[in-house]
């Protein structure tokens, strides 16, 4: 009974069909749930080590192989052509159903882990995967703290489009936690990245450089941050010599070199 193409307006009894089959995998059904997590695509070696991370009495480096064969079996999940050590759910919904058969304490709990796995690599995709787990988790602090050295990277690579869209996302979830004690100090890090990528994308004289200059200098004489202070005055100082004349970029001149002086 091969499953069809599906679509989001599947009829429930399609999805107790997948339930079915999930229920028919016996002691794999932990090993799909954990999958479904990580991502449609996955490497055995990453699903090896996030298992044992998860469940370390299943032993599963020695029955990994017998419990991805039940779910190809099952037509749970296809192999990749061009790599025999990949797979990939043959469908979104039958992932996303899969997931969801575990309670949301468990989904949060599975996705920390993973958000820690993915973390302790350097690369950007695994750093994207840290990020996402972790907002998954809804862990807003760890999440914002992968992050910074993700967009980092992207700066790096000329991607200042998705890095931008990347912080603003980022800094619409950090603002639902304003009370936090680490709030403060993650906020001015988004916005001095938030700085740097405006100027690169709508230069100098852009109104939205502004008024980010201007909240990142905020926060930053309130954290008497004064790398913060420097690199917003600075921004701003750029910005008052294209559109406002020389005065007000002198003023802002004076500043830096008081700011200079304390270092």
């Amino acid at each position: 009974d091969k499953l069809s193409p599906l679509d989001v307006n599947t009829p429930v009894t399609l999805q107790d069909l997948i339930i079915s089959r999930l229920d028919r995998l016996g002691d794999s059904k932990p090993v799909a749930q954990i999958a479904s997590i990580i991502d449609r695509t996955i490497h055995l070696d990453v699903l090896a080590e996030v298992i044992a991370r998860i469940r370390p009495a299943m032993n599963i480096h020695a029955t990994l192989q017998v419990h991805v064969r039940r779910l190809m079996d099952n037509q749970i999940i296809v192999p990749l052509v061009h790599d025999e050590n990949c797979f990939k759910f043959k469908h979104t919904l039958i992932q996303d159903t899969i997931s969801r058969s575990l309670l949301l304490a468990t989904r949060k709990q599975y996705s920390e882990t993973l958000g820690d796995f993915f973390c302790s690599t350097s690369n950007d995709q695994n750093l994207y995967l840290s990020y996402h787990h972790f907002m998954q988790a809804e862990n807003i602090e760890k999440s914002i703290t992968v992050l910074l050295p993700l967009v980092d990277m992207m700066i790096q690579k000329g991607a200042f489009r998705e890095s931008m869209h990347l912080v603003e996302s980022g800094m619409l979830k950090l603002d639902s936690q304003l009370e936090a004690p680490w709030y403060p100090g993650l906020k001015l890090q988004l916005l001095l990245r938030l700085g740097y990528i405006c100027m690169a994308t709508f230069g100098y004289g852009s109104l939205k450089c502004k008024n980010i200059f201007e909240q990142t200098l905020a926060l930053s004489r309130d954290l008497e941050h004064l790398e913060g202070q420097f690199r917003s005055i600075w921004g701003l100082a750029r910005f008052s010599m294209m559109n406002s004349g020389l005065a007000l970029g002198k003023q802002y001149a004076g500043e830096l070199v008081k700011i200079a002086e304390q270092q």
